[in-house]
């Protein structure tokens, strides 16, 4: 089947309507489907042709130009810039062509970093990003209610081939293969139900994101984790103090500080900046050869 063909007996996939709801480290692993060498800007999911995909995640940076807003989106598993076009209107001068007149434009209210959205746009770029995105805020829960979604359809829908000509679904998963899935997180501290009724008063109390109050919940949580030893990397496995650190980073970015770098970085920075503090306090101490920190008994 040529590439013509074939993207005639895929293009429903470009339909909104068939959008995939995926966590953006899917977006960003998700190889492309070609044909005869030909890109056909579409994309697998699963077994799952798509070119629209949606995700929910936290708003860490915005950047307004002349005709997008851009938002870069963090969901816990990586970033992704989502633009939104921006409707232009042409100044309205009798005897003058529109054409040369100077495009405005329109009074666009951007949403602040914290904020949770949803956002849903095509597939984009070699570096890949949502364009022609819409983005509308929702709250924390509905991130958790995606995430569910998301693990429901990668079992029960996109692991099965959409019913279509059997040469398409043979170039389907024909395609290029996926790239290799990023390696697992370290399994963190075994949780038992004190534990998690230990962090979530922590972090209702420290209601205002600074890295002082991670810092406390921080030690809540050493406090109660049965663990002899924690690393940075089992204790950003944790959701909780993951979510936290991630709301003090969009804190710091809305503030104005720590622009132009990496919010992925950054998290791990509050991370590293909390068991250094700890350390000092002789809550921990550090082994410089593991990269794991021991819990000092009180």
């Amino acid at each position: 089947m040529d590439s013509a063909a074939l993207y005639r007996e895929l293009r429903w996939a470009c339909d909104p309507a068939h959008a995939v709801e995926c966590c953006v480290r899917d977006v960003l692993c998700m190889p492309r489907i070609d044909a005869g060498g030909q890109s056909l800007g579409l994309f697998r999911h699963g077994r799952w042709p798509c070119a629209v995909a949606i995700i929910v995640g936290l708003v860490v940076a915005t950047t307004l130009t002349e005709s997008r807003c851009i938002y870069t989106i963090d969901d816990g598993t990586a970033c992704i810039d989502a633009a939104c076009d921006l409707e232009l209107y042409v100044s309205d001068i009798v005897g003058v062509d529109p054409c040369y007149m100077p495009k405005r434009l329109v009074r666009h209210e951007t949403l602040d970093v914290g904020t949770f959205v949803r956002a849903q746009g095509r597939i984009s770029g070699s570096d890949r990003y949502l364009a022609g995105a819409s983005v509308s805020q929702v709250g924390p829960n509905d991130e958790v209610c995606h995430w569910a979604r998301v693990v429901t359809l990668a079992t029960e829908l996109y692991a099965r081939a959409p019913a279509m000509h059997a040469h398409a679904n043979a170039c389907v998963s024909s395609s290029s293969s996926p790239p290799p899935p990023p390696p697992c997180r370290p399994a963190p501290c075994v949780h038992d139900e004190k534990l998690k009724h230990a962090l979530h008063t922590s972090t209702q109390v420290h209601e205002h994101p600074t890295v002082g109050s991670f810092v406390a919940i921080l030690q809540t949580y050493l406090d109660t984790c049965a663990a002899d030893a924690v690393s940075i990397d089992t204790l950003i496995a944790d959701d909780t103090l993951r979510r936290y650190a991630r709301r003090v980073v969009a804190s710091k970015l809305a503030l104005g500080a720590a622009r132009g770098h990496n919010p992925r970085r950054l998290v791990r920075r509050v991370f590293a900046h909390a068991l250094q503090s700890l350390v000092r306090r002789g809550v921990l101490a550090a082994s410089g050869a593991t990269h794991e920190y021991t819990i000092q008994p009180t």
